[in-house]
């Protein structure tokens, strides 16, 4: 089914991604300031992000991102509260001692702004930097269970291929002893233990590395299925020799197998 027209251009309008400035936090301040349940005015930085695609971003280019801006809007606000600082003190010096608590209050707003500044540097040096540290550790053992859960799910193929193979092989081991055959049958049962028996062998080699008595176990069954396929093919090919032009189909099995190894 055709979705489009020959003539018709396909065009898939991808999201972008806002730059990430402290200019572009200062036009939204407004739209992504609301009250919370102490009625105190907090930015929706979450809305933020999300309304300008930071979500695309990857999250060690965004902390990096960030952590440059709180940065530079550090530098700028230290720069202009020493810049003022002296200024703000004489202008309040002309007033009476009952302004003088204008001034305390500034001294202690000045206390307060280091203090922020200080954990902030805490934040940026220590708290960041430990929790990428954490994230990227909870992402190996996440990766790491994945990886645990595929293997077990292959063990599972594996041990259902050698015992399925094994029915197969023992149907096909009692048949022989017929004296009536049906070649198609035959044709059909060679094949499908020699696809079982071919993929058990890649699964092995994938697991060699690995040692464990349930691989072991498997292992040997897998060795039994062999030898009683190998069993059968002689008995097979014996007859197949015997009569050649009875059992076209099952001796042109027969050939491909032993082309195939």
């Amino acid at each position: 089914m055709d979705f489009l027209d020959d003539n018709e251009e396909f065009d898939l309008e991808l999201p972008q991604t806002s730059e990430l400035s402290i200019d572009l936090f200062a036009d939204n301040i407004e739209q992504y300031s609301q009250k919370n349940e102490n009625d105190e005015v907090e930015f929706n930085i979450d809305q933020f992000l999300m309304d300008n695609n930071f979500q695309y971003t990857p999250l060690d280019t965004l902390i990096r991102t960030i952590s440059g801006l709180t940065d530079q809007a550090l530098r700028n606000l230290l720069n202009e509260i020493t810049k003022n600082y002296n200024g703000y003190i004489e202008f309040f010096k002309t007033y009476n001692k009952d302004d003088n608590e204008i001034i305390i209050e500034l001294q202690k707003t000045k206390t307060d702004i280091e203090n922020f500044t200080e954990g902030l540097k805490q934040l940026l040096v220590n708290d960041i930097p430990h929790t990428q540290e954490t994230i990227t550790d909870m992402c190996e053992y996440l990766k790491g269970l994945d990886s645990i859960s595929n293997t077990l799910k292959e063990h599972n193929v594996l041990s259902g291929k050698v015992s399925t193979g094994k029915k197969l092989s023992k149907t096909l081991h009692e048949m022989c002893g017929l004296e009536e055959i049906d070649e198609t049958l035959f044709a059909d049962l060679v094949q499908k233990i020699n696809e079982h028996i071919t993929n058990c062998s890649k699964l092995f080699a994938k697991f060699e590395d690995l040692h464990s008595p349930f691989l072991t176990h498997l292992h040997n069954e897998y060795q039994g299925l062999v030898q009683e396929f190998q069993v059968s093919l002689k008995i097979i090919t014996e007859r197949c020799l015997a009569d050649v032009s009875t059992y076209p189909k099952l001796a042109s099995v027969l050939v491909s197998l032993i082309n195939d190894v």
